[in-house]
Protein backbone atom coordinates (compact mmCIF):
# COMPACT_ATOMS: atom_id res chain seq x y z
CA UNK A 1 0.00 0.00 0.00
CA UNK A 2 1.57 3.36 -0.70
CA UNK A 3 0.99 6.47 1.11
CA UNK A 4 -0.74 8.64 -1.85
CA UNK A 5 -3.76 10.57 -0.90
CA UNK A 6 -6.43 11.91 -2.58
CA UNK A 7 -5.28 15.91 -2.59
CA UNK A 8 -1.60 15.03 -3.04
CA UNK A 9 0.21 17.19 -5.02
CA UNK A 10 2.58 15.37 -7.74
CA UNK A 11 5.62 16.38 -9.61
CA UNK A 12 6.30 14.06 -12.96
CA UNK A 13 9.68 13.12 -12.86
CA UNK A 14 9.37 11.15 -16.05
CA UNK A 15 10.34 12.18 -18.91
CA UNK A 16 9.23 10.32 -22.22
CA UNK A 17 5.49 9.87 -23.41
CA UNK A 18 2.76 7.37 -21.48
CA UNK A 19 1.74 3.87 -22.89
CA UNK A 20 -1.52 2.72 -22.92
CA UNK A 21 -2.02 -0.42 -20.04
CA UNK A 22 -1.50 -2.33 -23.32
CA UNK A 23 1.84 -1.13 -23.86
CA UNK A 24 1.15 -0.04 -27.58
CA UNK A 25 -0.40 3.05 -27.84
CA UNK A 26 1.55 6.47 -26.88
CA UNK A 27 -1.09 8.50 -24.69
CA UNK A 28 -1.43 11.80 -23.17
CA UNK A 29 -0.06 12.35 -19.91
CA UNK A 30 1.65 14.45 -17.47
CA UNK A 31 5.09 16.43 -18.60
CA UNK A 32 7.96 16.47 -16.69
CA UNK A 33 8.43 19.01 -13.89
CA UNK A 34 4.79 19.26 -13.95
CA UNK A 35 3.02 19.69 -10.81
CA UNK A 36 -0.94 18.30 -10.32
CA UNK A 37 -3.04 17.12 -8.50
CA UNK A 38 -4.43 13.91 -6.75
CA UNK A 39 -7.75 13.31 -7.76
CA UNK A 40 -8.06 9.37 -7.66
CA UNK A 41 -5.60 6.52 -5.96
CA UNK A 42 -5.81 2.70 -7.51
CA UNK A 43 -4.08 -0.01 -5.93
CA UNK A 44 -3.66 -2.71 -7.88
CA UNK A 45 -1.94 -5.82 -8.07
CA UNK A 46 0.20 -4.83 -10.66
CA UNK A 47 0.79 -1.20 -8.25
CA UNK A 48 -0.36 1.93 -7.12
CA UNK A 49 -1.95 4.28 -10.31
CA UNK A 50 -2.48 8.11 -9.77
CA UNK A 51 -5.83 9.98 -11.42
CA UNK A 52 -5.36 13.42 -12.04
CA UNK A 53 -8.61 15.56 -13.66
CA UNK A 54 -7.19 16.43 -16.76
CA UNK A 55 -6.75 12.99 -17.71
CA UNK A 56 -9.71 11.56 -15.91
CA UNK A 57 -10.15 8.17 -17.31
CA UNK A 58 -6.59 7.57 -17.15
CA UNK A 59 -4.29 6.05 -13.96
CA UNK A 60 -0.76 7.13 -13.81
CA UNK A 61 2.11 4.92 -12.00
CA UNK A 62 3.13 6.35 -8.79
CA UNK A 63 6.62 5.57 -9.51
CA UNK A 64 6.70 8.41 -11.80
CA UNK A 65 5.78 10.98 -9.85
CA UNK A 66 7.14 12.37 -6.16
CA UNK A 67 5.08 14.50 -3.42
CA UNK A 68 5.63 17.75 -3.24
CA UNK A 69 5.72 18.91 0.13
CA UNK A 70 4.86 22.56 1.10
CA UNK A 71 7.77 24.55 3.17
CA UNK A 72 6.35 25.40 7.22
CA UNK A 73 6.73 29.03 5.32
CA UNK A 74 4.14 28.19 2.68
CA UNK A 75 1.67 26.53 5.05
CA UNK A 76 1.93 29.93 7.55
CA UNK A 77 1.76 32.03 4.54
CA UNK A 78 -1.40 30.37 3.29
CA UNK A 79 -2.85 29.94 6.92
CA UNK A 80 -2.43 33.47 7.78
CA UNK A 81 -4.60 34.31 4.02
CA UNK A 82 -6.96 31.92 5.34
CA UNK A 83 -6.51 29.30 2.37
CA UNK A 84 -5.80 26.55 5.37
CA UNK A 85 -7.88 26.15 8.61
Amino acid sequence: MSDWQIGDEALCIRGDGWMSAIGAIVCEGPVKGSVNTVRAVKETPHGTFLGFAKWPRKGFYHSAFVKVTPSPDLIAEEREAGVLV
